[in-house]
């Protein structure tokens, strides 16, 4: 369950960057 999480919050953090800077 590290795995996952740890990906998954990478891609959280880089979604919301890209929506914001759009």
């Amino acid at each position: 369950m590290d795995v996952p999480v740890g990906l998954v919050a990478e891609d959280s953090w880089k979604h919301w960057c890209y929506l914001f800077m759009k």
